[in-house]
């Protein structure tokens, strides 16, 4: 029974750091799970201000606007949409950490055009304002989270190979700081998911409702949220499984040790 808990134990730590790891990273380039962002700003309605449009007879593309701009843990992509509406991503950011959208910097556009020459209202770039500790918070949490979550399975992994060799003391050393890793793990994807929930429900109603107006639609990322919380589930187990193989672990050496005395 303990072989079997300990297997499923280092099967679900795996997913978790798969999981995590592709939530993370998603957005890093051009063709990297774009459809696994936090959420999605789409500006393809957008129009320049009327001052704007009596100098130049341009549309906010021509400005440089892009349709869409998609939100990552740790970068933000954008891009344009076809005849057909699908999404072609022509460029992403460097991965940065801690790492917020700021529209008031990342709507700067050719010719010197920025924010204030189309119709986009001063709300929506207090409200990413408001959000942005809490935006760069979650960044740093959820890169934490992977990397505990990525000494779990390694020590996990050591114990699995080293069987009975190692002595009590170093077994249990390894099992504790395999459950710590674990619970710190799932600590820090816990937070930073309960965080990318609220950007993604609670505040994109926000920016939906400030940006009604204007042509400015944000979409939740579905996608992103259920890797990631399938990733905090599947630690929330291993933590329990932990739990109830670590009184156990400090004496799974002594019969090996006694078969080798005999």
């Amino acid at each position: 029974m303990l072989f079997t808990l300990n297997t499923v134990s280092k099967v679900f730590a795996l997913v978790s750091f798969i999981l995590s790891t592709l939530c993370l990273f998603a957005g890093s380039q051009e063709s990297v799970m774009q459809d696994a962002s936090v959420m999605t700003l789409d500006t393809s309605a957008s129009e320049p201000i009327s001052a704007i449009k009596s100098v130049k007879d341009s549309s906010a593309a021509d400005l440089g606007l892009k349709d869409f701009y998609t939100v990552h843990v740790l970068t933000y992509c954008e891009g344009s949409l076809d005849s057909e509406g699908q999404r072609d991503v022509t460029g992403c950011s460097k991965r940065s950490a801690p790492f917020a959208f700021n529209p008031a910097k990342v709507l700067e556009f050719k010719d010197g055009f920025n924010v204030s020459d189309i119709n986009w209202p001063d709300t929506i770039t207090d409200d990413f304002g408001v959000m942005e500790t809490t935006t760069k918070a979650m960044s740093v949490l959820y890169i934490i989270g992977v990397a505990a979550t990525g000494v779990t399975f390694l020590i996990e992994i050591l114990l699995t190979q080293a069987g009975g060799r190692p002595s009590m003391m170093a077994h249990l050393f390894f099992t504790v700081a395999s459950f710590s890793s674990c619970l710190l793990s799932f600590v820090s994807l816990g937070v930073s998911s309960s965080v990318a929930t609220v950007i993604a429900v609670q505040f994109v109603d926000l920016i939906n409702r400030h940006g009604a107006n204007y042509g400015i639609v944000a979409l939740a990322g579905s996608k992103f949220l259920g890797m990631t919380w399938s990733a905090v589930v599947l630690l929330f187990f291993t933590v329990v499984i932990s739990v109830i193989t670590l009184p156990s672990s400090g004496s799974m050496s002594r019969p090996n040790k006694e078969t080798e005395a005999v």
